[in-house]
């Protein structure tokens, strides 16, 4: 695996350089294999990507018939709620490009969390391609944040799913995060079987945390759960100006 960090003056510069890397994976993968498969955070931070991708020229580069959507985590809220990643997703992106409704997936919350974390783990052993090396599902690019105590997905530090060794996806039946609820999401297993990895990180009170996991990785892997991410080939931090 390779780390690839580049620094940012203003977010739109950002978030141009994170569309070109998706249009370029999509390309890849679809060449490769005929589809791509790609799974999306919340949060603040990435909407301005997402918004991006909806418009034009990255909106017509990307083949949306040949692309697959799944969210890394998810609250345990409906998807009305303001706090649903999947609603940011579909108001940002998934409403205003031309994917099939089919094939995007979001998690389904109204479920008990334990029953609708092994569906969506059902789900993608049926949809995204597996690995000819350990016949784990092998996701394209994973887009992920890094929380103010180091988290990324729903992974907090010290949490006991942080030692999953098999599961893909995780219920976490306790209120956790800010904002604060149960939630489900992708576990280490998954996360870490996918080609690529694609942190987007405005820095500010995160800075430290940020410095230690690109200086200091091995050493911060029990502190901070985004030190954990290890893709197969390669990981991309985008950070703004607050750490340059």
């Amino acid at each position: 695996m390779r780390t690839i960090v580049q620094r940012f003056n203003a977010m739109q510069d950002l978030n141009e350089t994170a569309a070109e890397y998706i249009v370029a994976a999509a390309d890849r993968s679809v060449t490769r294999d005929g589809g791509f498969f790609m799974a999306l955070s919340g949060g603040r931070t990435p909407r301005g990507l997402y918004e991006l991708l909806a418009t034009e020229p990255w909106r017509r580069r990307i083949a949306w018939d040949k692309t697959w959507i799944y969210l890394v985590d998810e609250r345990a809220v409906p998807d009305t709620h303001p706090d649903s990643n999947y609603a940011m997703i579909r108001q940002a992106l998934l409403d205003r490009v031309p994917i099939p409704p089919a094939q995007v997936f979001p998690m389904m919350t109204g479920l008990p969390l334990a029953q609708a974390a092994d569906n969506y783990e059902k789900n993608i052993m049926a949809h995204v391609p597996l690995s000819s090396i350990n016949g784990r599902p092998v996701f394209d690019v994973l887009l992920m944040g890094v929380g103010r105590d180091g988290h990324t997905a729903s992974l907090f530090p010290m949490h006991p799913l942080l030692q999953e060794k098999e599961k893909y996806v995780c219920a976490v039946p306790e209120a956790v995060g800010d904002p604060a609820w149960p939630r489900l999401t992708m576990a280490l297993p998954l996360i870490n079987n996918a080609r690529s990895a694609l942190f987007l990180v405005v820095v500010n009170e995160k800075r430290l945390i940020v410095e230690s996991i690109l200086e200091r990785l091995e050493q911060v892997q029990d502190r901070y759960p985004a030190a954990r991410v290890k893709p197969t080939e390669e990981r991309v931090w985008l950070l703004d100006t607050e750490l340059t």
